[in-house]
């Protein structure tokens, strides 16, 4: 079963600084699960979860602006995608990420993670399909 928080404020629905819509859904429906893959879906302007349910599987946390974003967002919103990629990737657990959004946002995310040791797979969007993208290390800097 999912629950939806809705943390926007009466009143500042529209406005640019109201906080996302988060859904907690727990790992495959059963407390105490010890799921090794979490799944984390960021859409930001448009709904991407379905097509992650169906592709990927269903999302352990889903971080939702259903408008665009202004610029002074991005590291409100990408500190808060860092804390939920920390949590997920505690314990040896493999963040499976999900990005609907602006580039300015990803670029401010991999600063955040950098080369860390969360283990995290980001999924691109290519020709109408999710697919992971190979993993990156330090080499490619020299």
């Amino acid at each position: 079963m999912k629950e939806e928080i809705n943390k926007n404020n009466v009143g500042v629905e529209n406005s640019p600084h109201s906080t996302p819509d988060v859904l907690n859904t727990p790992p495959n429906g059963v407390a105490g699960n010890l799921k090794k893959e979490k799944i984390v879906v960021i859409e930001i302007g448009r709904p991407i979860v379905e097509d992650v349910k169906l592709q990927i599987g269903e999302p352990d946390e889903v971080i939702s602006y259903p408008r665009p974003i202004l610029e002074d967002e991005i590291p409100i919103i990408a500190g808060q995608v860092y804390k939920l990629i920390k949590k997920h990737a505690t314990g040896g657990n493999i963040v499976k990420l999900v990005l609907s959004g602006p580039l300015g946002l990803a670029f401010s995310l991999g600063q955040l993670v950098g080369l860390s040791h969360f283990k995290v797979i980001v999924y691109q969007f290519t020709a109408g399909r999710y697919k992971p993208v190979p993993p990156i290390s330090r080499e490619v800097m020299f």
